[in-house]
């Protein structure tokens, strides 16, 4: 069976994810392989798809900030208890959230589009803030509710947002709220990462940069061996600090040289497929010790990775009846609308066999 999830959290040994196929929250134990299913997120339907675009751990809890859901879930790890809560959304369309991230006892969660609002959820008062948008920040450089960000990163307090597909960086200060934007004359910026190393910049056509936002500063890295096309990369670091470049489409990853360069390495084999070339294959990790753990947004497989390169983690399916048969029901409502296929949901044959036997 495949899982497919952007959504999840390594806490001790186990990796805990919302799945993509369906309302469901999923462990897999990295060391033994056992796959649970372990419940429901609470206010959305059973099938329910894509429900959560990252998570975000804090002590004991974990924070599901959401994709196409309409709340903030929260899941205690040590109790066991699911906890819904309501979040301002600017519209019913797709990327209305971008990412999220915990700086001074708030859970920051960044827009998508411009015209949603950064918004801070109080770890300690258990409330909502509602801040500004980006809006007249980002005028006529993007269409309204079109995705603006997908991908940012904080350092001292300042939040980093490449917009997508134009030289511009916007930057937020979370102690004042003010904004600018920074003109990096790259063209055709995908998304922006923060390592020890560095902070690099991925364009849609495979160029990676380095990138010092004291002096607005940039310097191509070189990318040894790599056909290039017209996709992007993910930078994933490990808890070594080793960098590494898993590229949209699968495939051949790189590992970073700590100076200028990445290049080919044959221990860094991803032998997943994708969808789409253009799609994102692995599109959010987490750490677990001194490895790396990759999330398969298209039902890929789970990897992690160290310094002796990639490996599967092997899981045992989850044979709960509930969850297969929600997850079939939930293809088969994609059957009936014509959607089976959409971003991060791809249809094994198992899935389509199943979603026909209940319909």
């Amino acid at each position: 069976m495949k899982y497919a999830f952007d959504a999840g959290a390594v806490v001790g040994n186990t990796l805990y994810v919302s799945d993509n196929y369906c309302n469901a929250l999923l462990s897999f134990d990295l060391l033994s392989g056992e796959s649970k299913y372990i419940g429901e997120f609470k206010g959305e339907s059973a099938t329910k798809q894509l429900m959560h675009k990252c998570c975000v751990k804090n002590d004991n809890r974990l924070y599901f900030v959401p994709n196409a859901s309409d709340y903030l879930h929260i899941f205690n790890c040590n109790s066991g208890e699911f906890k819904a809560v309501k979040i301002h959304r600017s519209s019913d369309t797709r990327f209305v959230f971008g990412g999220a991230f915990i700086y001074g006892d708030c859970l920051w969660i960044m827009p998508g589009n411009k015209e949603q609002p950064v918004i801070k959820y109080g770890l300690k008062e258990k409330e909502f803030f509602i801040l500004g948008s980006f809006e007249n920040w980002i005028g006529d450089l993007k269409q309204p509710h079109n995705q603006c960000f997908w991908k940012m990163c904080c350092l001292d307090g300042d939040v980093y947002l490449a917009v997508l597909g134009t030289s511009k960086i916007l930057c937020y200060e979370l102690g004042t709220g003010k904004t600018r934007l920074i003109d990096t004359n790259i063209d055709n910026l995908d998304s922006i990462y923060i390592t020890t190393s560095a902070i690099f910049l991925c364009t849609g056509d495979m160029r990676v940069y380095k990138w010092n936002p004291r002096d607005n500063e940039t310097h191509e890295c070189y990318l040894r061996g790599v056909e290039k096309k017209n996709s992007a990369f993910v930078v994933v670091e490990t808890g070594v600090g080793e960098v590494v470049l898993i590229p949209n489409y699968g495939g051949q990853a790189l590992r970073y040289d700590g100076e200028n360069a990445f290049e080919i390495d044959e221990k860094l084999i991803l032998d997943g497929r994708t969808i789409n070339e253009r799609a994102v294959h692995y599109e959010n990790w987490d750490l677990w010790g001194n490895n790396s753990v990759l999330f398969p947004s298209h039902g890929d497989g789970i990897f992690c990775i160290d310094s002796g390169g990639i490996k599967r983690i092997n899981n045992v399916d989850i044979t709960s009846v509930e969850y297969i048969e929600k997850r079939y029901k939930a293809f088969g409502e994609k059957l009936t609308n014509n959607l089976l296929i959409k971003e991060g949901i791809q249809c094994s044959l198992d899935d389509f066999v199943g979603a026909i036997a209940i319909s």
